[in-house]
């Protein structure tokens, strides 16, 4: 059973707050500047933690064991302004604790990681997590850090009218001994189209551009390399190591025509479903081209369910 900060941290690995616009009218949609997708590589790290720390901070009901100093991650930003491609948008980042309402709480330090402009498209970020910050998430955390504790890197993205803004987690995981490995972002294989159980691959023409005509639909599965399901270990609150797999979940996004799925997931949630179900779960989506010609971009943004994220496109031509 997953019933640890950790996991339940994992939960909220990318929590959008829609901009104040109300163009904004569906998700699948991406018209004005949207955050479509947001990274760390790596998602986590791994704290040495021995064995006997792990029951030394049970019974103290905090955690013993130590960060090592300052926290340097990847910070991995998609943005996209379909309307305006080239117009600059500013952004701010802060790490900090999280409070109940998934806002920095101010009770605790916050620190600025990184500000300035960027362009639509994918930014890659250097940030710095001071040593404090990583340590108040852990007293900030329910279980005082005893299972991981969580640092927030809280961002707002502007283009000057319109404001849209993330939270994005870091994971701090003791390893108590265990073999337990740093999650690794999962990465995209390729895209296959057709009815379920009849896909082949997608096929692209000479400039790599899909071609669709107008108003079809097609059915788009991504697909991702076996191992990109991470097996890995949870810690629960007996002192055991629990093994798990990761279930993917993939959102759809595109600038022209409609997904009729905006995301779709492997997760089996075991209190309505059991473990038979999973095996009707799959990562596909329809999307319908418009009526008329044109072109535009569909987005696949994918999640390991414990803090892993990364994304791909594909540029179609309407005919």
């Amino acid at each position: 059973m997953k019933m640890t900060l950790t996991v339940f941290a994992a939960l909220f690995v990318v929590v959008l707050a829609s901009a104040c616009d109300p163009g904004f009218d569906d998700s699948r949609k991406i018209t004005d500047m949207r955050i479509i997708g947001v990274a760390t590589n790596p998602p986590e790290m791994v704290v040495p933690a021995p064995y006997a720390t792990l029951f030394a901070s049970l019974m103290a009901f905090e955690a013993t064991y130590k960060i090592p100093g300052d926290l340097t991650t990847e910070l991995k930003l998609l943005v996209e302004s379909p309307e305006a491609p080239e117009a600059p948008i500013t952004y701010s980042v802060v790490a900090c604790a999280v409070g109940g309402d998934f806002y920095c709480d101010p009770d605790f330090e916050q620190a600025e990681v990184a500000s300035g402009q960027l362009l639509p498209g994918e930014t890659t970020l250097t940030v710095t997590i001071p040593l404090k910050v990583a340590e108040d998430a852990i007293r900030a955390d329910d279980f005082k850090g005893i299972f991981g504790g969580v640092v927030w890197l809280r961002g707002d993205i502007s283009d000057g009218t319109y404001t849209d803004s993330f939270m994005k987690a870091y994971t701090i995981l003791p390893d108590y001994g265990f073999d337990r490995q740093a999650n690794q972002n999962p990465t995209f294989e390729g895209f296959l189209v057709g009815d379920k159980d009849e896909e082949v691959p997608m096929e692209f023409n000479d400039e790599g551009r899909l071609e669709v005509a107008s108003g079809e639909k097609i059915r788009i599965l991504p697909t991702f390399p076996e191992e990109d399901r991470e097996d890995y270990i949870v810690v629960d609150f007996e002192g055991q190591a629990v093994d798990q797999t990761e279930d993917l979940s993939v959102s759809f996004y595109s600038s022209c025509g409609l997904f009729n799925s905006g995301k779709k997931t492997e997760e089996v949630f075991f209190f309505f479903e059991d473990a038979k179900d999973k095996e009707d779960q799959n990562l596909s989506s329809e999307w319908s081209a418009p009526a008329v010609p044109e072109s535009c971009t569909m987005w696949f943004v994918v999640d390991d369910s414990r803090g892993g994220v990364s994304w791909d496109k594909i540029e179609v031509d309407v005919k």
